[in-house]
C-alpha cells in the first residue's frame, strides 16, 4: 500500500533511534512485527493508547487507580465490548504462553 511505503519511508527519513507505534493493539504489534526489517530504527516500541492519555484525548482513571496498578480494570469497566478480550482472554493467553515458553527453555537448557 502506498500510505505504508510512506511512512516507512518517512521514518526512514529520520532515522529514529527509537520509534514509538501508536495504534491499537494487537494491530500496532503486528504492523511493528511485518515491517521491523524494512524500517531504520533502533528499537521499535508499540505504545498503545499512550498518546491519547497525553495528548488528553482519553481521560485516565484517578490515581487511586493506577497507584493500584489497577487502571485497567477501569479501562474495562469504562469500555467492556472493546476491552473484555485484550483482558480477560488475551491476557491469561498470552501469560500462560510465557510461562509455557520459559518452561520449555529451562528443559532445554538442563539438557
Amino acid at each position: 500500500m502506498k500510505i505504508i511505503r510512506n511512512m516507512i519511508e518517512a521514518v526512514n527519513n529520520f532515522k529514529p533511534d527509537v520509534l514509538f507505534v501508536g495504534m491499537t493493539a494487537p494491530k500496532q504489534e503486528k504492523w511493528a512485527h511485518q515491517h521491523k526489517d524494512e524500517l531504520d530504527a533502533g528499537f521499535i516500541c508499540p505504545v498503545g493508547a499512550v498518546f491519547d492519555f497525553y495528548a488528553g484525548n482519553t481521560p485516565r482513571p484517578s490515581d487511586f487507580w493506577v497507584n493500584l496498578g489497577l487502571e485497567w480494570f477501569i479501562r474495562l469497566l469504562n469500555e467492556p465490548k472493546r476491552m473484555w478480550r485484550r483482558y480477560l482472554y488475551n491476557g491469561p493467553v498470552f501469560a500462560f504462553m510465557m510461562i509455557k515458553q520459559k518452561f520449555r527453555t529451562k528443559a532445554a537448557n538442563i539438557k
